[in-house]
């Protein structure tokens, strides 16, 4: 009786769309993930949690935003492009700052897994777009950076998707979507 029972529930409940779980949509994510000297920077204390810095008394020129980031993604040809924006909040007002193509993404010969690309945007570039000069900062203030993805079947991975970045923080990854520049004396 058991058998029967087991075998007349399993094959009843066969309709895709009353699965609770709807497995057969659940895809793999995208992402980027920060690399190289940046992570050196986000780790040191003195950064407050920053990937990269300027000082407040110096050039804007002398400066940009630099960081790496390996795509991450089950398929590694869906990047179409990053958006990137800066705000001087964490949760309003940005205005985008740059676009990196999918294609600078590459996989260095013998150098890894996933590919990687090289991003910088001239300082200049940001204090225009934002509207504020170097010296219009105080010691500790943050410019706050987001990373949008854009996938090659047209759909958008927001910053916004990736709600609580501590729980992605380790020594080998930490995603490239949500970081912080900071303000030194």
């Amino acid at each position: 009786m058991i058998f029967i029972g087991l075998s007349v529930f399993a094959t009843a409940c066969t309709d895709p769309e009353l699965d609770p779980f709807q497995f057969d949509k659940i895809k793999q994510g995208s992402l980027i993930a920060l690399r190289g000297d940046a992570v050196e920077v986000l780790s040191d204390a003195a950064n407050r949690g920053a990937m990269d810095t300027f000082n407040i008394s110096g050039i804007a020129t002398d400066y940009s935003l630099d960081f790496d980031a390996d795509f991450l993604a089950a398929d590694l040809n869906s990047l179409s492009e990053v958006q990137i924006f800066a705000s001087l909040t964490e949760n309003a007002g940005r205005v985008r700052i740059g676009t990196v193509a999918g294609s600078a993404f590459t996989i260095a010969a013998g150098d890894g897994k996933y590919p990687r690309a090289t991003i910088k945007i001239p300082f200049g570039g940001i204090l225009t777009a934002l509207g504020k000069s170097i010296t219009d900062f105080a010691p500790n203030q943050y410019i706050f950076i987001e990373c949008d993805l854009i996938l090659t079947d047209g759909t958008t991975v927001p910053a916004s998707a990736f709600a609580n970045n501590s729980l992605f923080e380790s020594d080998l990854f930490y995603p490239a979507h949500k970081l912080r520049m900071i303000a030194k004396p």
